[in-house]
């Protein structure tokens, strides 16, 4: 569904995740890493959670590379189009809520659509959601780190922890000498967990911008050569096949009973309770697993003996 709403509404998330899936786990980057992740954060606001990951994770060199990038794009821009930067700048950017439409909507499945559904509008809705958005960076930042300095672990121990490079030469690439496919999907699990945070933390986090659900997936799968992990990724794919928000719809209203409307909240809520359940799953989950693998064989997973022709 959230692939599907890009195409329809002729949205740019799919591209901004490539920017930021490209320059956080390609293995040899050939430009300055955090570049790419600065057009992202030039061209929507929403990737510029990257530029936490990146200091959270040791990359100080790429945050400030991101951040040079777009400010550089921003210059750009007013030097091109000086009158429609201003107007977004100092226009459309300062309308908020008023111009994205309905926070309360069904289609914004970030933590601020759900308290919106539940409380009528005020300070109280407002607190209540700087606590949850609160708790939920510290939280997911946290569950990111995780993943992401495990990732380093297993490319080759600490010496790739929180340096970010290696003898002048970038952490990612040499670490591909050592890295398997677990080290790596690690690291896709990081950057998915950073990337479903732009969502649930944002104001606004459209159906559509849960894309990110196809890193997920992707970090899950791996190698493909677990069974339980390809389980949990298919039925992760299975579950966004249908727009079960809008499911919840149909329960509300006058004409419905209380449990009805009690329930009918939930479903309009699946999507960004799977993008929280999501965080957990690989920051906790599968890094328990390929720990786990890294000092017991999986049975899903069993290598291939050589043995004899005798018993």
């Amino acid at each position: 569904m959230p692939a599907y709403d890009q195409a329809r509404f002729g949205q740019v998330g799919l591209f901004l995740m490539a920017l930021c899936l490209a320059d956080c786990c390609t293995r040899s980057a050939r430009w300055p890493r955090g570049m790419l992740v600065g057009l992202a954060i030039a061209i929507k606001l929403v990737p510029g959670v990257f530029l936490i990951y990146f200091l959270l994770t040791g990359r100080r060199e790429a945050a400030v590379n991101a951040m040079l990038t777009a400010a550089a794009a921003w210059l750009g821009a007013f030097a091109l189009l000086p009158h429609d930067s201003a107007d977004y700048w100092f226009g459309a950017l300062l309308e908020g809520g008023d111009r994205t439409g309905a926070v309360n909507g069904t289609t914004n499945q970030a933590i601020n659509g759900i308290v919106a559904r539940l409380t009528t509008e005020g300070p109280l809705r407002s607190g209540i959601w700087l606590v949850l958005a609160l708790a939920m960076a510290y939280y997911g930042f946290r569950l990111a780190r995780r993943t992401t300095l495990a990732a380093d672990r297993l490319a080759g121990g600490d010496r790739f922890v929180g340096t970010g490079r290696v003898g002048g030469t970038d952490h990612l690439a040499a670490a591909d000498r050592l890295a398997g496919p677990d080290a790596y999907s690690l690291l896709l699990a990081g950057v998915a967990i950073t990337g479903l945070l732009s969502v649930l933390l944002s104001p606004v986090g459209w159906i559509h911008h849960l894309v990110w659900m196809i890193a997920v997936i992707g970090a899950l799968v791996g190698d493909g050569r677990d069974t339980r992990r390809c389980l949990v990724a298919a039925g992760v794919w299975a579950y966004f096949l249908f727009p079960l928000p809008w499911l919840g719809t149909r329960l509300l209203g006058p004409d419905h009973s209380l449990i009805a409307v009690f329930f009918g909240r939930v479903v309009q809520d699946l999507f960004g309770a799977a993008a929280i359940a999501m965080v957990a799953v690989l920051g906790r989950w599968l890094v328990g697993r390929l720990a786990e693998r890294a000092v017991r064989e999986d049975p899903s997973r069993r290598a291939a003996g050589v043995g004899t022709l005798a018993p």
